[in-house]
């Protein structure tokens, strides 16, 4: 390649059109032609088609198809390089050259060449301060595609430019999830895909390439509150008296009753709502459903069926009743109270207090810091601070087994083997401790940290049974704490004994 390869582009422009030859864009006319005397046009005559005036030049060279009293030069852009191939030019070689033909013209036309290539573009005005503006806007796009060619490097593609394509022959790695080749280096994969992640940390998100990693993190849309056009209590009624008609439950209560309830107090954790806003209703399955429901197990909106809840808790509850859900609270909160003294697993991960992590953390070996500083928070870390108790028979059995591939699906992929995904799963809750055991029979299942996070690496995800993610749904893991926390303490001693065993029953109310 020459040093000033854009000077052979540049040089296929011809400087202008010789005399007394018609100069044609399309591919049906020649250079080199008859010239047409006036009046001539394409096409048979009487067929009643519309007829089109070719363009001509008359001998003196002046292009009498253009505004009358004009003499503008044809400019013909050469559409093939000088090997015979089409030319196949970047923005970024695009506007070099287009620089050096406005240079080239400026200097011909201070020589008095009134023949002289320039832009035939009528609003383009030849002055030299709109010139200087036009090379101005030029090089400041010349700059950002410069950038961007320094960092997306085409290797070998039909479409890359013929001047500044580069060539890698370094070796290439393959991605686990789509099978791409990538760099050992981390800096792009085989088809231009800039791997931002560079740091030397041992993670397993390095075996896949940055363009299967960047849809992997989900975009959680950020929605504006709306400005509220009617009390949120009406707006509230309404949607649960949709739900009650397409579930076939019967709305009993009446809206001042429902009303009265929802300003109360969450009846599981006992948040109050903030100003200008209520809680919810909750169905506690106490009364049965009388409307042939199809999903009728939740009850009517009756009075002595309906409380107040939060929308973390009512999220959490889903179809249980209240004493199920504290009890599940409560044995969640016991076994979280242990992981964070070190109980279960020990380290000095889960004793350090002086990392900073948040509550969406998903790093499994970052958990025992969020347990610590949650629990510590509350006053709770040290021994026998709290007793919840254990009620293990309020969490049902999974009697399939989960496969690695039912977790694969169009959002969510793996890069862990079989054999990782098998000793994960195997393994205990690590919300609840509830164990697998195949003479139950009982399967745990995987939890990832952060649902956001849609590929399920070894260090994303936790044995999880299905009770504990019910109960998480797609809440963070400091979020998840601090509700069966909150339910835990608040309904201290209203459902169940503080020293209530697995087989305890419900205290009286």
């Amino acid at each position: 390649m020459s040093s000033n390869p854009f000077a052979s582009f540049a040089a296929q422009t011809p400087s202008h059109a010789p005399p007394n030859t018609a100069i044609h864009t399309s591919s049906e006319g020649l250079a080199g032609s008859t010239p047409l005397q006036s009046g001539a046009s394409v096409g048979k005559e009487g067929d009643g088609s519309r007829r089109r005036k070719r363009r001509r030049v008359d001998p003196a060279g002046a292009n009498t198809s253009g505004p009358a009293g004009t003499s503008r030069p044809v400019v013909v852009r050469a559409p093939v390089s000088s090997a015979g191939r089409v030319a196949v030019l970047c923005k970024l070689c695009r506007s070099k050259i287009r620089i050096q033909q406005i240079e080239q013209h400026e200097q011909q036309q201070q020589r008095g060449d009134a023949g002289a290539d320039g832009p035939t573009d009528k609003s383009w005005n030849t002055s030299s301060s709109s010139s200087e503006a036009k090379k101005a806007w030029l090089t400041s796009k010349q700059s950002s595609l410069g950038a961007w060619l320094a960092t997306a490097k085409q290797v070998g593609e039909p479409w890359a430019c013929n001047i500044c394509t580069l060539e890698n022959h370094s070796t290439r790695t393959t991605c686990s999830a789509c099978g791409t080749e990538r760099s050992p280096e981390g800096n792009d994969d085989a088809q231009g895909h800039v791997d931002d992640d560079n740091d030397d940390e041992d993670d397993d998100d390095e075996r896949v390439c940055s363009r299967c990693r960047l849809p992997l993190d989900e975009k959680v849309p950020q929605r504006l509150q709306p400005m509220p056009r009617e009390d949120p209590i009406v707006s509230k009624l309404k949607a649960y008296k949709r739900v009650a008609g397409e579930t076939g439950a019967k709305f009993l209560i009446t809206d001042a009753a429902a009303a009265a309830v929802m300003r109360q107090p969450c009846s599981f954790c006992g948040k109050v709502a903030p100003q200008g806003q209520c809680n919810g209703l909750t169905r506690l399955r106490i009364l049965p459903s009388t409307g042939g429901a199809k999903h009728g197990v939740m009850g009517d909106f009756a009075d002595g069926n309906v409380d107040a809840a939060c929308a973390r808790c009512n999220l959490a509850k889903g179809v249980h009743g209240p004493y199920n859900f504290v009890g599940i609270c409560r044995t969640i909160a016991t076994h979280m109270h242990t992981r964070a003294l070190g109980i279960v697993e020990s380290g000095s991960a889960g004793k350090d207090d002086s990392v900073v992590v948040n509550d969406d953390v998903d790093d499994v070996r970052l958990l025992p810091v969020v347990l610590r500083r949650k629990f510590a928070a509350r006053g709770l870390c040290h021994d026998g601070a709290v007793n919840f108790g254990r009620f293990d028979h309020l969490f049902r059995n999974n009697i399939s087994r989960k496969s690695r591939s039912a977790y694969l699906s169009d959002s969510k992929t793996f890069s862990m083997t079989n054999e990782e995904f098998r000793e994960i799963a195997d393994g205990s809750c690590y919300f609840c401790g509830k164990q697998t055991d195949a003479s139950v029979p009982h399967f745990n299942g995987l939890d990832r940290l952060n649902s956001t996070r849609r590929i399920y690496t070894t260090t994303s995800v936790v044995a999880c049974c299905s009770t504990c993610n019910m109960v998480k749904n797609r809440s963070s893991f400091g979020a998840f704490v601090d509700g069966v926390l909150d339910a835990a303490l608040y309904t201290s001693g209203a459902y169940y004994d503080q020293s209530a065993s697995s087989n305890a029953a419900p205290c009286a109310e």
